[in-house]
């Protein structure tokens, strides 16, 4: 059985990835394609995302806590697979058809036909993919390999090809590659392991539409909120904000990357809790502790550094998202506490009807708190109202997650984050006395910050850390014998 905090790293990793590589590439394309053509791109992703994301449904997610609980039953997981399967052709067929509606309906559409076309190729590409089959195997390595592989040659691709305005059909090619071109090797892959048939099971619908209906109560709310301040006010307040936005997406990414390769085990798990209820709870608890001893350091770093990141990230005219970098930090921590206890937790135990009811609690709370708030506060608001609703979110799904796991042994690695974070603060106010350069100043904070906030938890004999130190010492013996 694969290493969870081996998955977790691995999985974390890919999500780390996904984030650098654009960034990497932006500066050049920006250039390259220009303002309008990199618009015209936009605008047709940001279309095309929608019917994507309907494609998807609720299916990876119901796919990976199912096909979990029976993978080593070969018969009913090739059954489950041809099941899932139908369901995402279907569902990928019927956003096909509204895509090409809308083109129809909405005449300007037209205007970006190639573009629309070539970029809603993910939604055929994503279904053939099967990528929940490979993670429900907790074959991470391979998804990541795969990934990087694919990124690494569209970078090629991107710097021979793209080299003139009117490349931006060329572009959105290569991206498409970069996105999902690895499920053509997923395809190959899996006819080895598994014969998937055309098999339609309508027993499967009811529980996905409730994975999408949450997918889609967490879809509306976190896009409101820039819809909302634009709306009121501007296209200079949705840019601030949106700095802010992609500070809080990272973190959340990351994190919620690692909490995700928990999931496969704890839905394995939980096909006989009588018998795993221990193992269950262990999990549980390891991963709430790794969980907490990222997440207040981070915090802690961002709200410390918040200035200095939007001056490295976007400029000296973005520092007026200072506030809300610091507040939506804090929100990241709540978000990713809920996130843990709604998908780790309650999900696992068939409670996604709980899920969605909480999401929707907070969606409405996010909107009704976004008009109150915005037309008054700005940018500053629309952070605020994600902290409350995040916060309602994440008490609501821990009170009712805590019923089925006891996390009380996990108070001491809180204490010792707390402690060690306090740390990371002094350090921080210290590296300011001294009148250094920007890039420096920000590598000194986190690189002190790391080996300071180690030490600590060391020395406190934090069992977590502990156990991680003595993995990575035995791997290293038993490769020098």
């Amino acid at each position: 059985m694969k290493n969870i905090k081996v998955n977790m790293l691995i999985n974390s990793l890919k999500s780390l990835l996904s984030i650098l590589f654009p960034l990497i590439t932006f500066p050049y394309v920006s250039r390259v394609l220009g303002v309008e053509n990199i618009g015209k791109y936009n605008y047709a992703t940001s279309i095309v995302s929608y019917f994507v994301f309907f494609a998807g449904l609720g299916i990876f997610n119901y796919a990976i806590r199912e096909g979990s609980r029976i993978k080593d039953d070969k018969e009913k997981i090739q059954k489950f697979s041809s099941e899932i399967f139908t369901i995402n052709l279907l569902s990928s067929t019927i956003a096909y058809v509204l895509l090409i509606i809308c083109m129809f309906l909405f005449h300007k559409l037209l205007n970006y036909y190639d573009l629309l076309i070539i970029l809603s190729l993910p939604i055929i590409l994503n279904a053939i993919g099967k990528e929940w089959y490979f993670t429900i195997y907790e074959e991470y390595g391979y998804l990541t390999i795969r990934y990087i592989v694919f990124q690494i040659i569209t970078l090629i691709l991107m710097f021979l090809f793209v080299k003139q305005k009117g490349d931006y059909i060329t572009y959105a090619i290569i991206t498409v590659v970069a996105s999902s071109g690895a499920n053509v090797l997923n395809y190959l892959k899996i006819r080895k392991k598994v014969n998937i048939k055309l098999t339609l099971n309508v027993i499967h619908l009811k529980p996905i539409l409730y994975f999408f209906a949450s997918s889609l109560a967490v879809f509306i709310y976190t896009n409101t909120d820039v819809a909302i301040l634009g709306g009121f006010w501007g296209d200079y307040e949705v840019g601030i904000y949106s700095v802010s936005v992609k500070v809080y997406t990272i973190i959340v990414s990351l994190l919620s990357a690692a909490i995700s390769s928990l999931i496969p085990r704890m839905a394995m798990y939980s096909k006989d809790y009588k018998l795993n209820s221990k193992k269950m709870n262990d999990l549980a608890c390891e991963t709430f502790c790794i969980i907490i001893l990222l997440m207040f350091p981070i915090m802690a770093g961002i709200t410390s550094l918040s200035k200095e990141i939007i001056l490295l990230i976007a400029g000296d005219s973005f520092v007026s998202a200072i506030f809300s970098v610091d507040v939506l930090a804090i929100a990241a921590a709540f978000c990713i506490f809920g996130y843990f206890f709604g998908n780790a937790i309650l999900i696992i135990f068939n409670r996604e009807k709980f899920v969605l009811k909480t999401t929707i609690y907070a969606a409405i709370i996010n909107i009704v708190l976004n008009f109150v708030l915005i037309p008054n506060f700005k940018q500053d608001a629309a952070a605020i109202t994600t902290l409350i609703s995040q916060a309602v979110s994440c008490f609501i799904l821990a009170k009712e997650g805590l019923k089925y796991v006891d996390l009380r042994t996990t108070y001491k690695t809180f204490l010792h984050s707390i402690t060690g974070t306090s740390f990371i603060l002094l350090i921080i106010q210290i590296l300011r006395l001294f009148n250094m350069n920007l890039y420096i100043f920000i590598m000194l904070s986190i690189i002190l910050s790391i080996i300071v906030y180690l030490i600590i938890l060391v020395k406190l004999k934090n069992r977590v850390v502990l156990n991680i130190l003595r993995e990575i010492n035995s791997k290293i013996k038993s490769k020098n014998i």
